[in-house]
């Protein structure tokens, strides 16, 4: 069930809400009644009602110009003096103006005030509160005047109103602070109001390591705010409070968020090769850690070290063919150094190029493919730990597989593969 710090409720999901018995009370509508001790009015309406309805309902009310609330009972003098005037209280059971929100310590902890005033006088019954059900976190009267927790959805017999100078009292603690990233650096803060005197609301945010400061005063009844402008990729954390000439109350729970990391880059670097080319593969073909470029330059493959700085060294030729097509990278003998095969669409041929390391590389032999060989992949397709090679044939209609033997490749192996493949995918689509 929601906790009453979840005011924002939709009238379906409050329709919805389990319609239990009204108690068989009579609830007389009396008042309002001056209390001369500390000024404010009270007044009792009866009829079936949930808190969350009592609670906008009074907040609805005004007499002599003041704004209404349930009432808050903080004193034994006051509760006295409520109890004297209206018998109703001591039966159960009218709505008051207590509340625990969602994530406190059960029963008892976290109890407040929906004005924000201190909660520090009880008047509980006996046995109370004890969370009956796991969800009862609304204040409602009790026999003598006493006080029970009950659910905030079920229906009572009605409610007392208290009518006071916004000044008189802070404000309402905001509820159910949350949080939307909008765009890279900007946020968007959205809470419930859950007070009728507020003159604004101060949001406070701090920066990962920091200390809250506060970022904006919004108006009276704002429930929204966008805080924009923020450093990228660092955490922010916001909290939000209500604020009056009388003081302020209690902050909402934080709310917290990451900004987005800018992404920007270099500008291009060129770099001169013995062809145009379109096919390039990326690998660390040295060993040392940083990523290297093969590219197919006919009649060269030609491989660019990278130099650990965003900049690459200037290309190695390795002689291979008048046509090189698509290339791929992978550890053919197991040396755990990656090698390159090359497609030759022209020939029908795929070359293998062995890494010997030291930036050094040897052409080892080529192999018959079809007509057009276009897309290449490697993977170990018969499970004997050693990578097989896979094209796709666009003049020849067809697909081939080359095993590796662990000294070479074996002849290749055709399939059918549809009209002008190109492009290959390997994946273990049937779970074996």
């Amino acid at each position: 069930m929601v906790k009453p710090s979840t005011i924002a409720m939709s009238l379906g999901t409050l329709l919805a809400a389990a319609l239990l018995l009204v108690p068989a009370t009579t609830v007389r509508s009396a008042g309002p009644v001056l209390n001369p001790a500390n000024g404010p009015w009270y007044e009792t309406v009866p009829g079936a009602i949930s808190w969350m309805n009592a609670h906008t309902a009074s907040q609805k009310k005004a007499y002599q110009g003041l704004p209404g609330h349930l009432a808050t009972i903080t004193s034994a003098a006051e509760s006295q003096f409520v109890v004297s005037q209206f018998p109703e209280l001591a039966n159960p059971a009218l709505c008051l103006g207590g509340f625990q929100p969602d994530g406190n310590v059960e029963p008892s902890g976290g109890w407040q005030w929906v004005t924000g005033e201190v909660w520090s006088f009880t008047n509980w019954n006996s046995g109370e509160p004890n969370n009956v059900g796991g969800n009862e976190s609304c204040l409602v009267s009790a026999t003598g005047g006493r006080w029970n927790d009950g659910i905030s959805t079920d229906l009572f017999a009605g409610y007392l109103v208290e009518y006071e100078s916004p000044s008189a009292t802070p404000p309402g603690t905001p509820a159910n602070l949350s949080l939307t990233q909008l765009q890279r650096t900007s946020v968007s803060l959205t809470w419930v109001d859950l007070s009728s005197n507020e003159t604004g609301f101060e949001v406070e945010r701090r920066a990962e390591g920091g200390n809250y400061a506060l970022i904006a005063t919004t108006p009276a009844n704002t429930t929204t705010y966008v805080d924009s402008g923020l450093q990228a990729n660092v955490t922010y954390t916001y909290r939000v409070r209500a604020v009056n000439g009388s003081g302020a109350s209690g902050y909402t729970g934080f709310a917290a968020s990451k900004s987005h990391v800018d992404i920007t880059f270099a500008a291009p670097l060129t770099y001169t090769l013995s062809a145009p080319t379109t096919e390039l593969v990326a690998a660390d073909f040295d060993g040392d850690g940083i990523m290297d470029i093969a590219v197919g330059a006919a009649p060269n493959l030609s491989v660019l070290f990278g130099q650990g700085d965003g900049t690459l060294s200037a290309p190695v030729n390795i002689p291979v063919a008048d046509h090189v097509g698509n290339l791929v990278a992978a550890d053919i003998n197991g040396d755990g150094r990656p090698d390159i095969v090359v497609c030759d669409e022209h020939l029908g041929l795929i070359y293998v190029i062995r890494n010997l390391g030291q930036r050094e590389f040897q052409f080892t032999g080529s192999y018959a493919v079809g007509s057009i060989p276009y897309g290449i992949v490697a993977a170990d397709f018969n499970g004997d730990g050693r990578l097989d090679i896979a094209v796709s044939n666009d003049g020849s209609n067809n697909m081939c597989v080359l095993l590796n033997t662990g000294s070479g490749f074996a002849p290749a192996v055709f399939y059918q593969g549809g009209s002008n493949p190109s492009r290959l995918a390997v994946g273990d689509f049937v779970t074996d």
